[in-house]
């Protein structure tokens, strides 16, 4: 993208809503202007819980595998593992 798109979208792209009352994921702001820390906690919690959030003990998310096999087909090209399937 050139940089003349990426400014002219950039300049279309400026928020209406000023900071302190811009909101996400449904929280709602105290009247400090804050977001509750249970809350906060509440949604970190739930998007850890999902299988493209955490590592599990032995194993890697559903969305990470190809990038891990072709690493491992990588290593194997280079000799840097040895080649155990053959």
């Amino acid at each position: 993208m050139p940089v003349s798109e990426y400014d002219r979208g950039n300049k279309n792209a400026k928020p209406t809503i000023p900071v302190k009352d811009r909101t996400f994921a449904g929280l709602k702001r105290l009247p400090n202007g804050h977001f509750s820390d249970s809350d906060l906690a509440n949604l970190l919690y739930e998007a850890t819980e999902e299988s493209a959030g955490f590592f599990r003990a032995q194993g890697t998310p559903v969305v990470m595998k190809a990038i891990v096999v072709s690493g491992m087909m990588q290593a194997r090209a280079w000799k840097l593992v040895p080649n155990i399937s053959r």
